[in-house]
Parts: C-alpha cells; structure tokens; sequence
C-alpha cells in the first residue's frame, strides 16, 4: 500500500472451465484488486511452467472492502513494536511470546518506506529470545502506470513468488523463488515493525509427545472441528501456526497437515537451499515430515517420523452453520439462499465434509464462485497422503502429489490429483459427500 493506493492480492485458486469443474489444462490463477478499482488477472499454468503465459487481463470493478474485528478491545496495540535495530518502542517482547505460546494469532504491519501488512503469517516460532515469522503467500508485483492511474501490477518477465522471514530484532529476510524453479535469490532489508494478536482462540486439548492427555479432552477437539471452528496448535511450545486440513478418522484419533514452512537456517533466515518443510501431525503424538527441494521438488532428506508434543487450540469466534447437503445433493437443514447471501457480505467460509466411509475433512475454503444460488468452493492446499497399516496416524503419499479440491452445494465433491514433481495430472474423480457449510 501507498498514499494513493491500497492493493490486495488474491492468489490460492486453480482455473476453472465453468463453476463447478476445474480446467482440464490446470492453472493458477492470481488476482489484485486495488481501491482504485482496477484490478489484474494473471494465470501460471501448472503442467507447462516455462511456457508463455496468456495475457494478463486487467479493467476496472466496483469493489466492498470488508475487515475482521478483534475478539475484545484492548487499550493498548499493539502488543510490541521495535525500530528497525529491533529496540523496543512499545509493548513487551514477552507478552508477545506468552500470547503466541497461548494459541494466538499474530499479524504484522510495518510502515516503512512502502507500508506491508502481513495479516496471515503461516508460521510464528520463538527461540533464543527471538520471535520469528514466516509468511509465504506473496507473488512479486511492480507499480504502474494503466489508464492515467498508479497501479501495481504483476511481474510478468521474470515472475516469482516472495517468502517473508520477519524476527523481532527488526529483519527481514527475503527469498525470491522464481517460475523456472531455478534462480532463488536472498535478500536482506531491515524494518520497524508492529506486532498484533488476536485472541479469539481457546485451549481445548494437550498431549504429549506420546499422545498422553495433559489437558482439555480430545472429543471436545472433535466436537470443535465438526462445528466448523477453525483449529491453531503450538508444537513443542515453540512453534505455532493453523493447519492447513484437519482430518477426523473414523475411530476418532485425528490428523492435520501444516504445509507452510520453508527450512530455515537459524532465528532469522531461510536456508540458502531452502526446501519446503511438510508436516502429518496427529493426536497420538505421531509426526511425519517430508522435506522436498523448492522448484525441483527432489528429497532433500529422507521422511522423517518422530513424535511431538501439541497444544490444539479453536477458534471462539461465531460460527453459524447455514447449510447441510446430503450425499444426493438435498438439502437437510439450513438455505441454500442465506448461505449464499452471508458470503457476499465477506463471510469467512469452513467447510466440514464427511465421506461415504465415515472419514471427515475440515478446512478453509480458498475461494468461493456463486451460480443463482449454487455455491463452490475450492481447497488447493492438501497433499495426498496414506494411511499406515494398523494405525489411525497418517503419512503423505509415496509418490507426493497435489489433491485439488472442488466442493459445490450440488452435494458433489471434485478431486483432481497432480503429481508435485512434474505437474503432471494423475486422475480426476467426482464423489457423492455430506458436506455442512459454516459461515463466520
């Protein structure tokens, strides 16, 4: 953001061939709408990442700009802020780390220079009396001049994405992951920044690293999931983020995914040959890593099983569910009408979905697409993943493959399979599911 211009970018959406199908040539598809009312749509094709991509589509749109509240007001925020030495000017760094340890939320505004507001960080860790951020949704932009008016557009020539390591001795480590999977740049670059927490999140179980009950009860971490409460967990008390799918096995035991982390060198900088860091955490206290090389997605060490210690926390906000579809597509409770019109006014969507064998996945749909009063919603961060013979635990898949997800209020969901290496599609299947739609 500007003094002229704020921008917003939308980018966790796959290409679709009408409402409820995706292409069958995948896609992904970034948008950035701007108070100015322009907005920009650029595509990234999956199966061909060094081919030439269409033409960005740009034009102009009536836009509703919608914030979150926090839970309760507090007088004083934000709870810390340092200059760019990282010398305190307001707050308390231990505050921070005892609210972080606690199951909140934490966002990050800094106003230096060109203002950055990081309202989603994938992962907050503290060690060595440093807190550190990561944040990895980020695709590289530049401003521009269209029609007369400054815009910011994104970079077509030498496209990449941008991941954030922020600390609170004021740095910013940088890391540049370019579309050919090849050039990776580091940059360094210092900042004051603000730190804020959101408090609406509430303890409900703990376990140690064998899964031994410490606290809370595990069927009210279920009975939390099934009514579409989003979920946080702190590791090992040092390392807290929000899965990105938690799945409720049909012997109650439960499993999550964490896929947003990049190998980290020490308190403040990716490696200098960073790999993504993916994670099966369950409430046995089993965890299962798979460390695969950025771009190239080779191993960068074998998988890695280990046991961990968590704390699962839900969130307190309201959540209404407005929809249940059944398996043949009727609806059993709720309006398909007030679904609809509570997500055009920027309702925050979760979805819980049962399938034929009693199994349940939960999570936060990426993307919303409205036909009359029909509504899809997409998931694109999962990985495909087994189940270990004899066990409720869970592990990614021999060969790792992406599972696209495409859920409508028709009662169907889509599963479209490709594989992380060579982007190469796998299979395409369409299922009958339950599926209850909640709305925040």
């Amino acid at each position: 953001m500007d003094k002229n211009s704020t921008c917003s970018k939308s980018l966790i959406q796959m290409s679709k061939e009408k409402w409820n199908t995706f292409s069958v040539e995948a896609a992904r598809v970034f948008y950035m709408f701007c108070t100015s009312g322009i907005y920009e749509k650029s595509l990234q094709y999956l199966s061909e990442s060094s081919r030439p991509s269409d033409p960005d589509t740009f034009g102009v749109i009536g836009l509703r700009w919608f914030t979150r509240n926090y839970c309760r007001h507090r007088d004083n925020y934000p709870i810390y802020c340092h200059d760019e030495e990282g010398r305190e000017t307001c707050g308390s760094l231990s505050k921070l780390q005892s609210v972080m340890q606690q199951g909140s939320d934490v966002r990050i505004f800094s106003n230096s220079n060109i203002a950055l507001s990081l309202p989603i960080l994938d992962e907050i860790y503290f060690k060595n009396g440093i807190i550190s951020a990561g944040m990895l949704r980020y695709v590289a932009s530049y401003q521009a001049v269209y029609n007369g008016t400054n815009i910011r557009k994104f970079r077509t020539d030498d496209r990449h994405s941008v991941f954030f390591y922020l600390s609170s001795h004021g740095t910013i480590n940088t890391l540049r992951w370019y579309v050919d999977g090849i050039k990776k740049s580091s940059i360094d670059a210092k900042r004051n920044m603000d730190w804020y927490e959101d408090t609406c999140w509430s303890e409900i179980y703990s376990h140690n690293e064998n899964g031994v009950v410490l606290g809370g009860s595990e069927h009210r971490l279920r009975a939390s999931i099934m009514a579409g409460r989003r979920i946080r967990v702190v590791l090992d008390d040092y390392v807290a983020g929000e899965p990105d799918s938690v799945i409720v096995e049909t012997d109650g035991h439960i499993n999550t995914q964490l896929l947003s982390r990049v190998s980290r060198i020490n308190e403040t900088h990716f490696k200098k040959k960073p790999h993504w860091v993916w994670q099966m955490i369950s409430t046995t206290g089993y965890r299962h890593i798979l460390s695969l090389y950025l771009g190239s997605y080779d191993n960068a060490k074998d998988p890695e099983n280990s046991t961990v210690s968590v704390q699962w926390y839900a969130d307190t906000r309201p959540w209404r569910k407005l929809l249940t579809i059944s398996e043949s597509g009727a609806v059993t409770s709720g309006s398909k009408e007030v679904l609809s019109r509570s997500l055009k006014l920027c309702g925050m969507l979760r979805l819980v979905v049962t399938f034929s064998n009693s199994t349940v996945i939960a999570f936060t749909a990426d993307n919303i697409e409205f036909f009359g009063l029909e509504v899809a919603a997409q998931f694109v961060r999962y990985i495909g993943h087994v189940q270990k013979p004899d066990s409720s635990d869970r592990t990614f898949a021999p060969e790792p493959h992406w599972n696209l997800i495409l859920v409508t209020t028709e009662g169907r969901l889509t599963s479209s399979l490709w594989d992380v290496k060579d982007n190469r599609q796998i299979s395409t299947n369409t299922l009958r599911v339950t599926s209850s739609w909640f709305v925040n």
